[in-house]
């Protein structure tokens, strides 16, 4: 073995490399290999050069055998990690510089090469995904009426004249498309059946594997944008604390011997006032603020001190004169902040909350703090609580439910509506008020905002029994007979005898019992909104029992025997999944 005729040979491959005489250059790596087969930098080289021949399963395999020579070696990795690019193996070349990263993450050419591959990873699946849209555009555009009459989602669309004229032009002319591409229903059309082909195309291990995948490829990203933003979150970090130790070096060799007695002075005061000794720290603060007097530090200092012995009006003053002495000399951003913050909490201690806001807002222009930001936030939660007191008022509430009420009888719900919302501002704790304007959206149909006045009366006064006769109208309205029933049967519990609840179970009791189809969207979104049918749903027993019922109805008088399955087809049939006719 020569380990020096191996290297000479190995130096005869690199200036092969370097003129591409890539064929040249594996037969002289294959010679160092030959003269010394443990050095894993020969075959990282040969991989090289095999990629340059464009021979990437040997490229590979030479990148693999460097590895294992070496586990730690960065160059191998490149290797292999670019002949995978090259195969557009993005996925597993990824995977390779990852590993690489892991071992030496400053390695700037390999984060290039990682971000880059990512980005044809990226770039290669829109292509992809755009040609094969492109050719399924043109298969459902080959009999795009025949198309919808097969799905009822798009039944619709073909007794629309203006659809189908497009749709047809389309299909005689695909460049047609792009025209009409903007055509809410042609967009409508397209999307709706590219998602179904797609879905009809793929078997469920196809499936699965493709989902595999995209989540493979999400993972890789996210992974990577963390690490990023880790990176740059430490570079920022670095960045701040090397200016802020330069700036304190500036300042340190800039300051007179006067300002460093000042500093030293503030030291001492500042030990005081955490042991609450403000009368004594407060001199100390004079005694830097005279050796200093154009750093406002020490003015904000000595206002926090005012602040803790309660002299809120000499806290404010010396605020002030911080923020127009800081002006003038041109004092750092932060520190005029922090005396507007403070003037603002000399006026929240005053409950002057408008002055104290505008006082915030202007410490924020200077310089964004969260505890700044907290504090507008509370002068402006309690704002509104004190305007809600001074607007309080039964006796004016009570006028506006009258209001309300005489336009109710007149069928005005708009304008009744306006006068229960101001009977509501007057009076927010009146359950009334909020049961009254539920009736009114009952009445214009806006079933939303009636079951929120509802629930809102409820909570106010759970004992009120026409609360739970709102809830149950507007629940019924929007075909959900199940909690239709559970409001009007809580409402019944507390008025055994009232007449307009049992009218309301009546109703939906001869809903249910009626047969009648459920409009489908209006039972999925019902599903959707309640938890317990959705429980029920994906209970095995329960698929079974639904199972039983589709293929022998006669099978349901067994299963009504056991209490609990009875109580759930009871809650299936009201909320209109199984049918009783």
């Amino acid at each position: 073995m020569s380990s020096a005729a191996a290297e000479a040979a190995k130096d005869r491959g690199n200036e092969a490399t370097k003129t591409r005489n890539f064929g040249e250059a594996v037969r002289c790596y294959t010679e160092a290999i030959q003269l010394d087969s443990t050095n894993a930098t020969y075959y990282s080289n040969r991989s090289a050069a095999y990629t340059g021949l464009r021979d990437y399963e040997n490229a590979i395999a030479d990148a693999d055998k460097a590895l294992a020579i070496d586990p730690k070696f960065v160059r191998a990795y490149q290797r292999k990690g670019q002949a995978l690019s090259a195969q557009q193996k993005y996925v597993e070349a990824i995977k390779v510089y990852q590993a690489a990263l892991e071992i030496d993450p400053n390695n700037a050419q390999i984060m290039k090469l990682f971000q880059d591959t990512l980005q044809f990873a990226q770039e290669s699946q829109m292509r992809e995904a755009q040609m094969e849209q492109l050719q399924g555009l043109q298969e459902i555009f080959r009999d795009p009426v025949s198309f919808c009459y097969n799905y009822p989602e798009l039944e619709e669309l073909a007794t629309k004249r203006n659809f189908i004229i497009k749709a047809n032009e389309i299909r005689d002319d695909f460049s047609k498309f792009q025209e009409y591409s903007d055509d809410e229903d042609i967009r409508a059309f397209a999307v709706f059946a590219l998602k179904r082909r797609a879905m009809e195309k793929l078997s469920p291990e196809e499936r699965a594997s493709q989902q595999k995948k995209d989540q493979e490829m999400r993972e890789e990203m996210m992974r990577f944008e963390d690490a990023e933003r880790d990176r740059k979150r430490k570079e920022e970090k670095e960045r701040k604390e090397r200016e802020l130790k330069e700036k304190a070096e500036r300042e340190a060799n800039s300051r007179t011997p006067e300002q460093t007695k000042a500093l030293q002075i503030k030291e001492e005061a500042n030990q005081l006032y955490k042991k609450k000794q403000f009368t004594e720290a407060l001199a100390l603060y004079d005694q830097a603020a005279t050796l200093d007097p154009t750093n406002i530090t020490y003015l904000n200092n000595k206002a926090a001190c005012y602040m803790e012995m309660g002299e809120i009006a000499k806290a404010r003053e010396i605020s002030e004169t911080a923020v127009d002495i800081g002006r003038e000399n041109r004092a750092d951003f932060t520190l005029i902040a922090r005396a507007l913050t403070r003037i603002g909490s000399t006026y929240l201690k005053e409950e002057n909350y408008e002055k104290a806001i505008e006082c915030y807002k202007r410490s924020l222009l200077e310089h964004r703090s969260a505890d700044t930001l907290n504090l507008q936030k509370k002068a402006e939660k309690l704002l509104e609580e004190k305007k809600a007191r001074e607007y309080y008022s039964p006796e004016l509430s009570a006028k506006h439910k009258e209001e309300g009420n005489e336009f109710f009888k007149k069928q005005n719900y708009p304008e009744a509506i306006k006068c229960y919302t101001e009977a509501v501002k007057r009076q927010p704790d009146n359950h009334v008020n909020y049961s009254n304007r539920a009736a009114c959206y009952i009445k214009l149909m806006a079933y939303p905002e009636a079951l929120k006045d509802a629930d809102k009366c409820i909570a106010i006064n759970p004992k009120f029994a026409k609360g739970y006769l709102r809830k149950g109208q507007a629940h019924f309205l929007m075909k959900d007979n199940n909690k239709a029933l559970e409001a009007y049967d809580a409402g019944l519990k507390l008025e055994p005898n009232n007449a307009e609840i049992q009218a309301g179970i009546q109703k939906v009791m001869n809903s249910i019992n009626s047969g009648e189809p459920q409009d489908e969207e209006a039972v999925r979104r019902n599903v959707e909104r309640d938890p317990e049918l959705q429980a029920i749903l994906r209970d095995p027993m329960m698929q079974q029992v639904l199972q039983d019922l589709k293929s022998d109805p006669k099978a349901a008088q067994h299963h009504m025997r056991d209490p609990i399955t009875r109580a759930n087809i009871e809650k299936l049939i009201a909320a209109g999944i199984i049918s009783t006719r």
